[in-house]
C-alpha cells in the first residue's frame, strides 16, 4: 500500500510540473531585469528545472523517515536510487545555472 501512495504522489507531482511547462509562453527572450538569456535557451533551462524537480521528488521519497538531511543518513544505509537521484538533482541544477549565466553573457554580447 505504501508503494501505491508513493506512486500516486510522484504521478501527481509529475503532472503538476508538466502542466506548468505547458503554459503558453511568448517567443521573446526571458527578461527578469538584469537576468536575461536568448530564446533558444528557454526550453533547455525549463527542462533542467523539470528534471531537478522530478529528482527532488524521487530523492524525498527515498529518504528514511528519521533522517533530517542527506548527510545524516549513514553511507551504508544510502540506497543506490537515493545516491543517483541526489546526483541527478545536483547535476541538473548546475546545468541550469551554467545555462543561465552563459546565456546572460551571450545575450549581452549580442546587444
Amino acid at each position: 500500500m505504501k508503494v501505491n501512495k508513493m506512486f500516486r504522489n510522484t504521478t501527481n507531482s509529475t503532472l503538476l510540473l508538466l502542466s506548468l511547462i505547458a503554459i503558453p509562453q511568448a517567443a521573446h527572450a526571458a527578461n527578469f531585469g538584469f537576468v536575461r538569456w536568448p530564446t533558444y535557451l528557454d526550453m533547455p533551462i525549463v527542462l533542467a528545472i523539470f528534471v531537478a524537480g522530478l529528482s527532488l521528488v524521487l530523492f524525498k521519497t527515498q529518504m528514511p523517515k528519521e533522517a533530517k538531511d542527506f548527510m545524516s543518513v549513514p553511507k551504508e544505509e544510502r540506497s543506490t536510487l537515493l545516491k543517483v537521484s541526489a546526483f541527478i538533482m545536483l547535476a541538473s541544477l548546475a546545468a541550469c545555472l551554467l545555462m543561465v549565466f552563459v546565456g546572460m553573457g551571450l545575450q549581452r554580447a549580442t546587444e
